[in-house]
């Protein structure tokens, strides 16, 4: 493990236009130890960062995984809304598909979107219709 000039261990992590470089101080500000969180910027200059102590990093982390939670749920349920629009207005009504189905049969499924399946079925629907009678029919 790395260590800095003031005999303190540190790890740094790639981010764009940098890095972050997190610190272990053994006497931090308020004489306990810390964790310092500095940034490197993409010139090798390195930011001051926060000096948290290490009895504050739970709750530290514990805010920021709360922020970050609230924000992954705002988005969630934007896309979530989004994505009910679209099927909204892709909605089709299931009373035509069953008539279309029983007119011809396949064609409720095309009508669903479903145009493979319906070009399928229409063959092998057919095809029983016809079978069918013959069923008892022995040579």
């Amino acid at each position: 493990m790395p260590i800095d000039t003031s005999n303190n261990k540190y790890q740094e992590v790639p981010i764009s236009g940098g890095q972050v470089r997190i610190t272990y101080i053994e006497n931090g500000w308020d004489g306990s130890p810390s964790v310092r969180i500095q940034i490197r910027d993409e010139t090798g200059h390195l930011l001051q960062g926060p000096e948290i102590p290490i009895t504050s990093i739970g709750g530290v982390v514990g805010a920021v995984v709360n922020l970050l939670s609230g924000q992954n749920q705002i988005i969630e349920r934007k896309s979530m809304s989004e994505s009910i629009e679209k099927l909204k207005g892709k909605s089709k009504n299931g009373f035509l598909a069953a008539g279309l189905n029983i007119l011809l049969p396949g064609l409720g499924y095309i009508y669903c979107g479903r145009i493979i399946l319906g070009i399928i079925v229409w063959p092998f629907v057919i095809g029983l219709i016809f079978v069918q009678p013959y069923a008892d029919f022995t040579i």
